[in-house]
């Protein structure tokens, strides 16, 4: 956030971008190997916090890795997207970024699965669902950013 701060204050949109693309990239790695933790490995990290339980309760642990934890890779460039947009001077756009995955569109997608499907294990997709609504979000809205720090250097 300062090197971004700064910069944008100096007006060098190169640098703000240069860290800017660091940061996606360096987030994304991290999303990349927590998706394959939790994709390939999730017994290892349930065992973690719940070995010896029963086995209904490693299944649904299972079931919650594998799925709700599925889009970890977009939840990690949402949150990466929610504080550049917030060091970039734009708090409303990082507000709404920040509510747009756990409230805006996750709560709604619950609710609806719940009633649609009334099975708990269903009801893990509106994680994804959130994760790739809130992730479109997050790209608008960097973009539109990016828009107006071009037009800064004009």
């Amino acid at each position: 956030m300062p090197i971004i701060g700064y910069n944008m204050g100096a007006l060098n949109t190169g640098r703000v971008k240069e860290t800017i693309k660091y940061i996606l990239i360096t987030n994304l790695i991290i999303g990349i190997i927590a998706f394959i933790l939790f994709e390939f490995f999730p017994m290892v990290i349930i065992n973690i916090f719940g070995k010896g339980n029963s086995f209904e309760y490693l299944e649904y642990a299972k079931y919650c890795l594998n799925i709700f934890l599925g889009g970890i890779i977009l939840t990690c460039l949402i949150k990466s997207i929610s504080i550049l947009l917030q060091s970039m001077g734009s708090s409303f756009k990082s507000t709404i970024l920040a509510l747009a995955r756990d409230v805006i569109f996750f709560v709604p997608s619950i609710v609806i699965i719940a009633e649609l499907s009334h099975s708990v294990v269903t009801m893990l997709w509106s994680a994804i669902i959130a994760d790739i609504l809130a992730f479109t979000t997050g790209v608008i809205l960097l973009k539109k950013e990016f828009k107006r720090i071009n037009n800064l250097n004009k």
